[in-house]
């Protein structure tokens, strides 16, 4: 008998939907592998033998897809009993001298590539050849298989936290017949019966709503604003009513990063100390995420001032959110889509900083009030014809290049693990994501945390972004005017405090001197200093001696 059927849902199937050679939709990840001292095998071989007696652990590696017929609903996963491991596994040697920009050229051209949708969709390659002795890992894994958590569940299953490969059981054998040899009057059924899921899950989202109450509902939105933003198609979305009124922005402004893109890319990658942006974060109540984007500000900032291109009003900045529950471990698409002004409209890195905490508190506000009823299956009847239809007339009417921006850049965040792993014996030094580009968002900034280093992955639209490794430099200055910014509003802080403090002696010391002569006067007390609040115990009085 076939087991059942797994349908892609609807959120998943839309990044099938939407792909074109020009926008390949696999989400990637650059490791750069320290091999272990004196080691004399070939590590292509055993990346290899490691994967062969790991691919059962996740199924999106031996599972390839299958479209319904008449493409009446979302295709299905099936097994692959022809996967091909020389195919999905392959080795690269990068020429002499094998620097980090020869690496960079080589990910960028990997990443330009289509997966073949007739097999599982996954392909890595070890990349041989560094200048430092090193080995690279490139992976390549479609975006409607998993999500940025999924991938980081997806690396526990094959990565290791000791040098040595940990031993996992074997597969067990197969007792049902493949899916993919079911006939066409099963697959109908199962997708009318899937079809029928998604309806009742709609159903149910509805329920909860309606439940919520409508005196919860108001109190927590402002509807009018709401419908007023639903016309830019959630930029700034709804207006919380208790919170003062804040500065909108409908549109992003047209830069570069806005036009049709082709099928090239420029990567790069580079990583920063993640305890030193907390401290510096923490020093002025900023968190990771802040810091993360008041640096992606800033090279946007300077890289487009130098050709001139800087627009006078914000750039806003397209930011993936999680809707995964706590303890959630489906690698499936979980997520959704907000923005948020990055305000590079502001020059001074400090009041930036600040500006962007305002804005992603804002972010925050705005996302929170459905995040628990976002939906991510949904009846898809008819979006296999519709959906690849509209992106191919946006695509040959360039209409990117034409319609409002609603967004400039994205940038996400993947927290990761803090601790050492191993890949087939190898230490990751680095991990660095390389994510997606599209028609209107020709940058993409993910950032990943790792074993206590921030990685940065950011790919571009070649056209729009050539001068790669000079934004990479761009950001790493960015990153020290942040640090400088930060030392300077301390020194500030510090000196306006002794100067308070100089000005109360001198009161209390003035006010001493001009006493009237002969009046009693009380001594200077001393500056106050802020400590910690000390507890007194408070003893009872002794009781009365009685008269004799």
């Amino acid at each position: 008998m076939a087991r059942g059927l797994k349908h892609l849902t609807a959120m998943d199937a839309m990044f099938l939907y939407v792909e074109t050679p020009e926008m390949p939709m696999h989400v990637s990840s650059l490791m750069c592998c320290t091999l272990p001292e004196g080691y004399q095998g070939d590590y292509f071989e055993d990346v290899k033998a490691l994967l062969q007696a790991r691919l059962h652990l996740a199924s999106l590696f031996t599972s390839k897809l299958v479209q319904m017929p008449f493409d009446l609903t979302t295709p299905v996963w099936v097994e692959d009993e022809n996967l091909d491991l020389d195919y999905h596994v392959r080795r690269m040697v990068l020429s002499k001298p094998g620097t980090r920009e020869q690496l960079h050229a080589l990910v960028a051209r990997l990443q330009s590539s289509l997966l073949d949708r007739s097999r599982p969709l996954w392909e890595i390659y070890v990349i041989e050849g560094l200048e430092n002795g090193e080995v690279a890992v490139f992976n390549k894994i479609h975006h409607a298989a998993m999500d940025g958590q999924g991938g980081v569940a997806v690396a526990n299953m094959i990565l290791d936290i000791t040098p040595e490969p940990r031993a996992v059981r074997p597969p067990r054998t197969r007792l049902y017949r493949s899916n993919d040899q079911l006939g066409a009057a099963e697959m109908m059924s199962a997708g009318l019966g899937n079809t029928a899921g998604q309806v009742k899950k709609v159903a149910t989202v509805f329920g909860q709503l309606l439940a919520m109450g409508s005196d919860k509902v108001i109190n927590s939105i402002s509807w009018k604003a709401l419908l007023k933003s639903s016309k830019a198609v959630g930029v700034e979305a709804a207006e919380q009513s208790t919170p003062p009124p804040r500065e909108r922005q409908r549109f992003a402004p047209t830069t570069v990063f806005n036009g049709s893109i082709t099928n090239q890319r420029s990567v790069t990658s580079f990583s920063l100390d993640l305890a030193e942006l907390k401290e510096l974060g923490k020093s002025v109540d900023a968190t990771i995420n802040d810091m993360v984007m008041a640096i992606c500000s800033g090279a946007l900032r300077s890289y487009l001032s130098d050709a001139n291109a800087l627009p006078a009003k914000s750039m806003i900045g397209a930011v993936p959110y999680s809707m995964r529950a706590q303890g959630n471990t489906d690698i499936s698409n979980q997520s959704s889509m907000g923005y948020m002004r990055l305000r590079t409209d502001i020059a001074d890195p400090m009041r930036r900083l600040r500006a962007i905490q305002e804005s992603s508190q804002a972010f925050k506000q705005d996302n929170a009030v459905f995040k628990g009823f976002a939906l991510t299956d949904f009846p898809s009847v008819g979006l296999p014809w519709l959906l690849p239809m509209m992106v191919n007339f946006v695509t040959r009417a360039r209409l990117a290049e034409k319609a409002p921006a609603l967004a400039n850049v994205a940038i996400s965040n993947v927290p990761g693990p803090n601790m050492p792993l191993y890949f087939a014996g190898a230490r990751l030094r680095t991990f660095a994501p390389v994510s997606i580009v599209m028609h209107g968002v020709a940058l993409n900034i993910t950032v990943q945390s790792y074993n206590g280093g921030l990685h940065f992955g950011v790919v571009a639209c070649r056209r729009a972004l050539p001068n790669m490794e000079d934004f990479a430099e761009d950001m790493l200055a960015a990153y020290e005017d942040l640090k400088k910014a930060i030392a300077r509003h301390h020194r500030k802080l510090t000196k306006e405090a002794n100067e308070a403090n100089e000005a109360g002696n001198d009161a209390l010391h003035n006010g001493v001197s001009s006493a009237p002569t002969g009046e009693k006067t009380k001594s200077p007390r001393a500056p106050i200093k802020r400590s910690k609040p000390v507890l007194v115990k408070v003893l009872p009085k002794p009781a009365a001696k009685k008269s004799t």
